[in-house]
């Protein structure tokens, strides 16, 4: 039985929820969930007007209903379940294959448990298992993304960080550089997924998606599919780098080159400890 959701965490979550009203926690590894993608998240009000159905595939289509995941992740949070649920989000953004399936029926198991708060500590579960070990990565790349981030000067003065990295992480990143730049105008562009962090001194920072900077471009109206986020546009900062920010990367570069010891260049070593992956974005490395 295959329940499809709009690709967004809300979606899966209510997807689960309907997964839970028709199957128990016993037999639910018959239980799939499949993102719809983009295309039928954007289908407005031709989504919208649909119900719930169930076609002859045995598959049911969820309408994704904001406010109802968000009664939904309170009310197992109130039961003391908020660890697993924030487990299950970071594994829903990780790059692992079919990981909504391995979520969406943790989140059906968390629903049935009223009693007491659920713990995931049965690693001998498969859905468990994969679901910790994506948490992990998810929270392992976006820690290295913390130390490895690079912010530059763009003319207008707005520091801006350009990032690739194979899982969802932008809203992890956010606390750490909004609480060390509180007095900056900073963003931070996965370019892999067409989102920012935009952050405005002054203002609590925000998660805008369909973004591609460019010269004088703006975005289109997106919504980042987080329980507690909104719908948001912004325009696009002036994408060239300040006459200060390109003499700093010389220095920087120059610096870099001068201090290496040429006998002891260990390139599989640098690869290991900083992989290449990441190189494309630290200005000493492109």
């Amino acid at each position: 039985m295959t329940f499809l959701y709009d690709g967004s965490f809300p979606g899966l979550f209510c997807a689960a929820s309907e997964a839970h009203g028709i199957v128990r926690s016993e037999s639910d590894k018959s239980l799939k969930f499949r993102s719809t993608g983009a295309v039928a998240f954007r289908a407005g009000a031709a989504l919208a007007a649909q119900t719930t159905e169930l076609s002859f595939d045995d598959e049911f289509l969820v309408k994704t209903d904001v406010q109802k995941a968000r009664n939904l992740w309170k009310r197992c949070a109130e039961q003391g379940s908020i660890k697993a649920l924030d487990t299950c989000y970071e594994a829903f953004c990780s790059d692992f294959d079919t990981i909504d399936n391995s979520v969406g029926r943790i989140l059906c198991r968390i629903l049935e448990e009223t009693s007491k708060p659920f713990a995931l500590d049965n690693l001998g579960d498969e859905d468990e298992l994969k679901v910790v070990k994506a948490s992990g990565r998810t929270l392992n790349q976006a820690e290295k993304l913390c130390g490895l981030l690079r912010f530059s000067e763009l003319k207008d003065g707005i520091l801006y960080a350009t990032i690739s990295p194979d899982c969802n992480i932008l809203q992890f990143l956010a606390p750490h550089f909004e609480a060390r730049l509180p007095r900056f105008d900073f963003v931070i562009h996965d370019r892999k997924r067409a989102k920012a962090i935009l952050h405005e001194a002054g203002t609590p920072a925000r998660i805008v998606e369909g973004l591609n900077f460019i010269a004088a471009g703006i975005t289109n109206e997106v919504d980042t599919g987080k329980v507690d986020t909104e719908i948001d546009t912004i325009k696009s900062p002036q994408a060239a780098y300040s006459s200060q920010e390109l003499e700093l990367r010389q220095y920087w570069q120059r610096y870099f080159s001068a201090i290496a010891i040429q006998a002891r260049k260990d390139p599989a070593l640098q690869a290991n400890r900083m992989p290449k992956k990441y190189w494309a974005d630290l200005p000493e490395l492109s």
